[in-house]
C-alpha cells in the first residue's frame, strides 16, 4: 500500500528504501529478548526498547513497512500515523547505529 508525499510527509516506499536497515545487516545481528542487540562484524551493542525489539523482528521475518504498520497499531491502539512517525524515527536511529 502506498501512501502519496502529504506536505514533506515520505511515501512508504521512500521510507522503506532510504530507512529499512539492510537484510542483510539485519541477518547478522544477534539480538534478545530484553532488546540488547549485538552486530558481531561491527563490535558495537546498543539497547531497544520493545517497540524498537518488535520492528527489527518485523523485519527480520520479512515484514514490509504497511504490514508493521498496521500490525503495532493493532497491538497497541494506536492511529497509524502515530506509528508510522514512530518508525521513521526509529529507524533514522537504527540506521545510524548499524551502518
Amino acid at each position: 500500500m502506498a501512501t502519496y508525499r502529504q506536505a514533506g510527509k515520505m511515501t512508504e516506499v521512500e521510507v522503506e528504501t532510504n530507512y529499512f536497515p539492510n537484510p542483510e545487516v539485519l541477518k547478522r545481528l544477534i539480538i534478545t529478548e530484553s532488546g540488547f542487540v549485538f552486530d558481531p562484524l561491527r563490535g558495537k551493542n546498543y539497547r531497544v526498547n520493545s517497540n524498537g525489539l518488535a520492528i527489527i523482528k518485523f523485519i527480520q521475518d520479512g515484514s514490509n513497512l504497511a504490514q508493521i504498520i498496521e500490525k503495532l497499531s493493532e497491538e497497541y491502539h494506536v492511529s497509524r500515523e502515530v506509528i508510522e512517525h514512530d518508525i521513521q524515527e526509529f529507524f533514522t536511529n537504527l540506521q545510524q547505529q548499524i551502518k
